[in-house]
């Protein structure tokens, strides 16, 4: 029984904000928040107002109608946990289609492999195997609605299963897997001025209802989130180019409020929780901005063929203490691309599962 409680608790641990100094968020499904590609990972855990690539659905899906390709896709691998085990995963492909200058569709799927775990009887004897899992799909439209700005609106079907159908006989607990229907809402802008671009992002991710593990207790809120981003790129000679990029990130969930070992704030709706979560920290204005997190990132690239990144995150020591640095390369190939990224953790940040870990992305882009 031990190990899906360290993997969720390390789902936990990544999870921006889950965290207080004395309390927790009562959060569900936190495998949302994990950086799923090797580009984005690359600079700092961002993605939302970067250039156009194949994995624009998870950061910002109003990206892509900007992009120069008709069409794209890509896969890309985590490992998780790299140092204790070698069978947690997280998979991500992604891929879009240009209908025209204005209109794009896009898909996602995200599958996290949690191994394998073995349940056994109060004698050790196994009484069962399970491999818990948890996934999302994804669909999104976009559109151009003028030359420098877009839209886009996300569709999503996630599915966490950590322990199955099990009983807990000391909890008297029957767990589920949690499943739920979410959406996110997205706008990008970007203008080109000489040798110059600029770039914003803003997308609300996971708007959705609250999920369960089992049939009693308090439902989990899922992780929606607030992401604001933006980018300066410089074209430098003919053939280089240097980008800039900055985002930050809050979840739009309420702060815990205990008082007698309850959370006043656990029963709020989904809608008065992201309103609320703007205002709702016990600690005050000074508390809410701590609850804000910190990337920034740079690029540089060659001839569209070679890139080099670089990036920071930064949490507050009181809201999940999570700093580190990151490196990333790019290398594209014709239609095709490889992107890998190095997480090394900051000396005084927490533990992360993804410390000392490579993460790799490939990918085809098929041009207009």
């Amino acid at each position: 029984m031990f190990r899906p409680f360290l993997l969720l608790g390390s789902l936990l641990v990544l999870s921006s904000n889950l965290f207080g100094q004395d309390s927790q968020i009562n959060m569900g499904a936190p495998f949302l928040t994990i950086t799923p590609d090797a580009r984005s990972a690359g600079y700092g855990d961002q993605g939302v107002a970067s250039s156009p690539d194949n994995s624009s659905q998870y950061w910002n899906p109003a990206k892509y109608s900007f992009s120069n390709s008709k069409y794209g896709g890509s896969y890309s691998f985590t490992p998780w946990l790299n140092n204790i085990a070698d069978d947690i995963n997280l998979h991500f492909l992604s891929g879009f289609y240009r209908f025209d200058d204005k209109q794009t569709v896009s898909a996602s799927l995200r599958y996290f492999s949690l191994g394998n775990i073995s349940f056994r009887d109060d004698f050790g004897n196994v009484t069962s195997d399970f491999k818990p899992n948890e996934f999302a799909i994804d669909l999104a439209y976009s559109r151009k609605l003028t030359e420098s700005f877009s839209a886009a609106i996300a569709f999503r079907y996630l599915r966490s299963d950590l322990m199955g159908s099990n009983a807990i006989p000391d909890l008297n607990v029957e767990t589920k897997a949690a499943s739920a229907f979410a959406a996110d809402i997205a706008l990008y802008y970007q203008k080109r001025a000489d040798k110059n671009e600029y770039a914003l992002g803003v997308n609300i991710s996971n708007i959705g209802p609250k999920i369960s593990y089992s049939d009693v207790g308090e439902k989990s809120f899922i992780p929606t989130n607030l992401r604001i981003g933006a980018r300066y790129t410089r074209t430098i000679g003919e053939k280089s180019k240097i980008s800039g990029l900055l985002e930050t990130s809050k979840l739009l969930v309420p702060s815990p409020n205990i008082e007698n070992g309850i959370d006043k704030n656990a029963d709020k709706g989904v809608i008065d929780g992201i309103f609320s979560s703007f205002g709702d920290a016990k600690g005050g204005f000074s508390e809410e901005l701590k609850e804000f997190v910190y990337s920034i990132g740079a690029e540089y690239s060659y001839a569209n063929i070679f890139a080099l990144r670089t990036g920071y995150f930064h949490e507050a020591e009181t809201k999940g203490n999570r700093k580190f640095y990151t490196f990333g390369v790019g290398i594209n190939y014709k239609a095709f691309t490889v992107d890998a990224s190095y997480l090394i953790p900051s000396s005084g940040g927490r533990n992360n599962p993804l410390d000392n870990t490579f993460r790799f992305s490939i990918g085809v882009q098929i041009p207009r």
